[in-house]
């Protein structure tokens, strides 16, 4: 059941402005796991899900993207250094912080400046 209530959260990501990463790692968090845990999930989710985005721009758009495929595999390896190294900053920062009503707080205001027009 995690599965299916991190999964429904983490489709509210395709709107406009709302943080997949986020999501998923509040979902995990409500759910139970501690904040290390989300963290590591979530970024272990975003593999699938970037994935399947690709396949799905490569289905309605006729191509992966015009990026050859050496500085493609580039921009992944990069991508996945920079994730993991950012996953890294916030577990430190959720050992002394309660990310779970933080990232809603965020969330919230982000939820609210973005109905505004603000930002």
């Amino acid at each position: 059941m995690d599965g299916v209530h991190t999964g429904a959260l983490q489709g509210l990501s395709a709107l406009p402005g709302v943080s997949r990463a986020g999501t998923s790692t509040t979902a995990l968090i409500w759910r139970g796991f501690d904040a290390e845990s989300a963290f590591h999930l979530s970024f272990l989710l975003s593999i699938p899900t970037v994935f399947a985005m690709e396949v799905v721009i490569w289905l309605f758009q006729g191509g992966v993207s015009a990026i050859p495929i050496a500085e493609g595999a580039m921009l992944a390896a990069s991508s996945f250094a920079f994730g993991y190294a950012t996953i890294e900053v916030l577990i430190r920062a959720a050992h002394r912080l309660n990310v779970a009503y933080l990232a809603f707080v965020f969330g919230m205001l982000m939820l609210v400046f973005g109905l505004w027009g603000i930002g």
